[in-house]
């Protein structure tokens, strides 16, 4: 997602509908695009890149001293490694809060396809689903999206 085009963002289109603001990333690791319907949560901060001081950047998110190039995950792994100490939090990596929202949507019964298809990872199961399966599953996103506003939600209610 760091090096994402902000032309990727598509914030038109209505809220909880198949049609709704989405990230739309023409290809991915795995080699397929991958078309995902943005949280509550993740909506509120794409349209706040839209006004930031680097908003002539091609990228939603550009590198601090390049904005012509994307910003890189060292720089972000090292911002987060920043925040941990400043803010003294147990250190982690970008790649935990993926690996750490999962099993939490896991654990609150999303189905483990869906959230291997919102991961990107639905393709790879199999010799078939990798080679022929072309189909988009946009409700199965829109059921992990909710899911996962659900967990924010939850979150941010038992915050002080």
């Amino acid at each position: 997602m760091t090096r994402s085009h902000r032309e990727a963002w598509k914030a038109e289109g209505g809220w909880r509908t198949i049609d709704a603001p989405r990230l739309s990333l023409p290809k991915t690791k795995n080699g397929h695009p991958h078309d995902l319907p943005v949280t509550r949560h993740a909506e509120k901060l794409l349209s706040a890149l839209e006004g930031n001081d680097a908003s002539t950047s091609d990228f939603l998110f550009p590198a601090p001293l390049n904005p012509d190039k994307p910003l890189s995950v060292e720089t972000l792994s090292r911002a987060v490694a920043s925040y941990c100490e400043d803010a003294k939090v147990e250190p982690f990596t970008p790649r935990d809060l993926r690996r750490s929202m999962k099993n939490l949507l896991l654990d609150r019964d999303a189905p483990q396809t869906e959230v291997d298809i919102w991961h990107n990872h639905g393709r790879n199961a199999d010799v078939a689903r990798r080679n022929y399966d072309r189909a988009e599953y946009e409700h199965a996103k829109a059921r992990v999206r909710d899911a996962i506003d659900g967990l924010l939600d939850d979150l941010e209610a038992e915050l002080p």
